[in-house]
């Protein structure tokens, strides 16, 4: 059986960021003496690069490796699809994309507020970046914690009132204080999923602990220049080369109602549900350049994954996928070509994953 034909476990990719976090992440991989740093995201199964001014001496940071049992010596994930992209991702896929699996997963832990950001459209992305991929994302809330007696929450989406001009006056006052106020605060908890479109203003508030996937850039555009931490954000981390006019320009100034927002971009998944349970992770608005489901299994099933690729993440519980053992926060890239996709409980309790895919063709 060739590598592409069998599940693959994949190793936790720590990313640098502008923001402090990863307790939580230092926990659930047994790292000892866990605590916030500045790796505060982990990448799954990812073949994109980090984009952090500064950093670029940094080769590959970001670039998921496959744990040495596979039976391989090349380790890169990247290295791996490039070798044979339709065994990897599907033929369909590799005809409309190429060797890329359109698809970024991430667990982010964040123990500060994020900076206020918006992500270009693709629209924007290509006009701006020479990139067909925006950097739309999908969150699933897994988890937080109360830092300084703030439980979690995020900033979405414009309050009536707000124009361009009102924001081009705020970003140039560094009025951090009307940032937030012109955008709303939404508390969230675990089974709380949240759709984020391109240039839709937004950022995660300290204490989420939550799984994104979106497309597979990093491009971010940020009008705050100083972190809430106080690090000094370099003129290329706020509007990557485009510049600051054209960076207002990639934000999205639609307003919404607190009940708007809910109505179009937030749902909810079933974390608790132990039943056997194939649910795929939507809202009204979803329209997302890629698709999540989660799943329950309290004997044995298979995945499907629509005759592609995965990136899979197991929540709770012990089994296998194929012939690889999983546990809890174990990530794996299951190929299209994955012969052996059966999911199986070991524990008496109800394996639960989450499962990433593509676009579809």
């Amino acid at each position: 059986m060739t590598i592409a034909e069998k599940p693959l476990a994949v190793d936790p990719t720590r990313v640098w960021r502008t923001y402090v976090g990863g307790r939580i992440l230092d926990t659930v991989y047994g790292k000892e003496n866990p605590g916030d740093g500045e790796f505060p995201e982990s990448w799954l199964a990812s073949v994109v690069s980090a984009r952090n001014p500064g950093r670029e001496h940094i080769d590959g940071e970001g670039l998921s490796f496959v744990s040495k049992d596979a039976g391989t010596e090349t380790k890169s994930l990247k290295s791996l699809i490039e070798q044979d992209p339709a065994a990897f991702l599907g033929k369909r896929h590799v005809d409309r994309f190429g060797s890329d699996p359109a698809l970024l997963v991430k667990l982010i832990d964040s123990a500060e507020r994020l900076t206020i950001q918006a992500h270009p459209t693709r629209k924007d992305s290509l006009r701006y970046f020479n990139s067909p991929f925006g950097k739309s994302e999908f969150w699933v809330i897994l988890g937080g914690r109360e830092i300084d007696g703030q439980k979690p929450y995020v900033l979405f989406g414009f309050k009536p009132g707000i124009t361009r001009e009102k924001w081009r006056r705020l970003f140039e006052a560094q009025d951090i204080q009307g940032m937030i106020d012109a955008l709303h605060k939404i508390p969230v908890q675990p089974g709380d999923v949240m759709a984020v479109p391109g240039g839709v203003p937004h950022a995660i508030g300290p204490g989420c602990f939550l799984l994104e996937a979106q497309e597979p850039t990093d491009f971010t555009l940020r009008p705050e220049r100083i972190t809430p931490k106080g690090r000094v954000l370099p003129e290329e981390a706020c509007h990557l080369g485009a510049g600051f006019e054209s960076m207002l320009d990639m934000f999205d100034y639609t307003p919404y109602t607190p009940e708007e927002l809910r109505g179009r971009f937030i749902g909810s998944c079933p974390l608790d549900e132990s039943g056997e349970t194939c649910l795929p992770l939507t809202v009204p608005a979803m329209g997302m350049p890629f698709r999540v489901n989660y799943h329950a299994v309290p004997g044995k099933g298979e995945l499907n994954s629509d005759g592609g690729f995965a990136v899979v993440l197991c929540l709770e519980g012990e089994g296998s996928l194929g012939d690889v053992p999983v546990g809890p926060y174990t990530a794996l890239f299951v190929p299209a070509g994955a012969v052996n996709r059966v999911i199986e409980t070991s524990s008496g309790k109800p394996l639960k994953l989450l499962e990433c895919l593509p676009e579809a063709t």
